[in-house]
This record gives structure tokens, sequence and C-alpha cells, in this order.
């Protein structure tokens, strides 16, 4: 099968960072699927590819893909993931076995304080890309994504290739190239920049927000060129017997970033802002790439000011630099402002009370006895009233009857 397409530049806004993608299809760049696995005659294909589809949620994903005939390991992932969401599990032994039974794709990762999470797999950009098999094409070159690495070799051999399920750095075939997962740290001092990744939990119970953000460089494939990235993401949790899992919620959330690179003839700075109310989703997850660079160009956050929260716990902050990104023009608004009084500067008359902005009759439904009359909401004797009440009884043998005196 092959479909020819090309992602068309523009401009488009994500949660941080305005990049060149595509969002529509136009015939020039030929894209074949062969065996289920996507062939891309070059680096930039794959780039603006894995570019555009991380910005997808699942249902544009789907769509996307669908239309190509191709299912990435990405919406796999995703959609078992989110098929937990209608799992109703009675212990943690179900838990695990279901994460068994999808280990492909599910893992329940410890982290150092011993909580376990359930997490999907190969946490990496091109997983949109490869197929569920995690294998692509780029150019004459096969690929295939292992889980602390990548490897390749000619399109031609290929079935050695597959003879592998592990990464094999010893082994002596000239024929596979293994290249282990880096992470490329940034050189410069963190007392001038603020490193490229940083994470905060705010626990509420058995909820949680996690508010992270990560910047760097990677590769598409063995040799090639580098692409600076950058992903924000908002992950609300719940406790599941002993395992954090995704939750929907309300998320709301607030990023002003400023990161750095060398581009050869100088610091290059991109400042990035973007905030949003009321977002229903298991997490707020925006990836995106921006350049390509030197694979030895460090990346840094220059400053950021990230906050996220949703209706079950408090917000997660994570500040650093916040001086540098902060502005009349992209202001950084408390997380957790006191509340508005929404009666503030609002007058009613008499007998009228402000609630939620409004003037409210504070005798309203409220029914008073004989003699008495309901004022600011309590009733009160009625200076005008002349028949009989407790307050004016009527004469012995006689009795009051909605307020006239009435013989036994």
């Amino acid at each position: 099968m092959k479909t020819n397409f090309v992602l068309k530049a523009c401009s488009v806004f994500l949660m941080m960072v305005a990049f060149s993608c595509s969002n529509e299809l136009e015939e020039q760049t030929v894209l074949e699927e062969s065996n289920e696995a996507l062939i891309f005659n070059s680096s930039q294909e794959f780039t603006d590819f894995v570019a555009h589809s991380s910005s997808l949620s699942l249902e544009e994903l789907t769509q996307k893909e669908e239309a190509l005939g191709f299912k990435s390991f990405a919406r796999k992932s995703e959609e078992i993931y989110q098929a937990l969401e209608n799992a109703n599990f009675t212990s943690a032994s179900e838990i695990e076995q279901f994460v068994s039974e999808n280990s492909e794709y599910l893992k329940i990762q410890t982290d150092a304080s011993g909580d376990r999470s359930l997490e999907t797999n190969f946490d990496n950009l091109s997983k949109y890309a490869m197929n569920v098999d995690r294998v692509y094409i780029l150019g004459n070159n096969f690929f295939k994504q292992f889980e602390n690495g990548l490897a390749s070799t000619l399109l031609i051999d290929k079935a050695e290739l597959n003879k592998h399920d592990e990464l094999e750095y010893n082994n002596v075939d000239s024929k596979v190239i293994f290249k282990r997962n880096r992470i490329n740290e940034g050189a410069r001092s963190l007392t001038t920049n603020c490193g490229n990744y940083r994470k905060e939990t705010v626990t509420n119970g058995n909820n949680r927000t996690i508010v992270s953000v990560k910047t760097g460089t990677d590769a598409p494939a063995v040799g090639a060129q580098e692409v600076g990235f950058i992903r924000a993401r908002i992950r609300p949790q719940k406790k599941t017997f002993g395992v954090w899992i995704r939750a929907r919620r309300t998320i709301r959330g607030h990023f002003n970033i400023a990161i750095e690179y060398d581009n050869g003839s100088g610091l290059e700075r991109i400042d990035l802002y973007h905030k949003f109310d009321n977002k229903l989703a298991f997490e707020f997850d925006e990836k995106s790439s921006y350049s390509e660079i030197d694979a030895n160009t460090p990346v840094n956050f220059a400053g950021y000011y990230v906050f996220g929260d949703t209706p079950s716990t408090p917000s997660a902050l994570i500040q650093c630099n916040a001086e540098e990104v902060c502005s009349f023009f992209n202001p950084c608004p408390d997380p957790d402002p006191a509340p508005v009084d929404p009666c503030a500067g609002v007058s009613c008359p008499n007998g009228y009370e402000c609630q939620n902005g409004s003037c409210v009759d504070l005798c309203a439904g409220i029914q008073c006895v004989n003699g008495y009359v309901c004022v600011n909401g309590n009733c009160e004797l009625d200076p005008n009233y002349s028949g009989c009440s407790l307050n004016n009884p009527c004469p012995p043998g006689e009795h009051c009857n909605n307020g006239v005196c009435t013989p036994w």
C-alpha cells in the first residue's frame, strides 16, 4: 500500500512551543506502508510526521492512522491504558495480571520513594512512527526500538535484526548497529539555567497530580540529525490497590517557559507561553520538536513557571528563574489565588442580600404566624396588626382563630 502526502509547513502553537508542522495532507512526499511498517524517505519526513502525530489527541491520532491503514505503538498503548477507566479491579493481583497480559505496552514502575505507578512502555517520540512490532524504515535502513535503545540495519538485512529480542552491545554482528538511549545533559552551570528536567507531585489522599517539564535532543535514527524537543505534562492519578493509575479529571494548567541552546553562532532563546482551564482528560501531554541541532548541543531551560491542578488536588507548581519568563504580557498568576468575592461592589436594597453576585429577597419562602411579619429574613412582631395573637391574647372563654377571637 502506498500513500502520498506531505506535512505542509504551518506555524502551530502547542502547549508550549511554536514549530513547523503539517495539518494538511498534500501529494508531494512519498510515505509508504510495507508490512505495516512506515517508510520515510528522510529524517525530516520522520521528524515532521512524529511532531504532528504527537500533538494529536487519541481520537485525532486514530483518524489519521486509519487513513494510512497503520497503527502506531503509541496508539495501541494509549488504547490499552485508557481501557483501564472501565476496568473494575478488585485486587492488586488483578492489576498485575492485566499488566502481565499487556507487558508489551504497559509496566508497573516503582520510584525512589517506593510508590508504584502504571506507565506505558517506550516513553519517547519515535513510538508515533513505529508500528506495534516497534519497527520503522528510514531510507534504506530498518530500525527496531527496544526498551533501552535502538537498533538498525540495512533494509535487505532486516531478517538479521528481527532475530534480536533485546539490545546486544557486545554482539559482533556487523550487519546490526545498536545504540543505547542517551540523555543529553545540559553543560552549563545550573546557577545560570534550570537544567533540562523537573517534576513535582502533589498528593491528596488517594489522588495526586504530577507536573513535569523536559527538554533536550534526540535522534530519530542512528546517525540522523539530532532534533531538539520539549515536553510538558500534567498527569492526574488515583491510587487503586496500591498502584497509581491515570484518572480522567478536569485539568487546569499554566506554562511560562524559556529554553536555551547554541545555534552555532550564539546562544538562542525561545520563550513559550500557554494556559488552559477545565480540560477533561487523563492527562495534558504535549510533545514538540523545534529545531535540528548538533548532537552535542546542550539544551536547557533558562526559566519556567508551570503549574497544574484538578478538583481532586491542590496545585502542583514548579518554577526556576521565574523572573526570566514572567512579564506584563505573559504573566505568572498565583496557582491558588484567594477566592474572588462575587459580591464585592454590589449594593442591595433593604430586605435583600447579595448572594453569588445577585440581590436575593431575604424573606423569600418564609412564612410567619399571625401577628408577626418577616423583616430581613426574621419573623418580628407586626406593629400594625390588630387581631389576636400570642402577644395579644383573647379574653377568657374565647380562643384565637386565624387572628379572630372565637368562643370555645
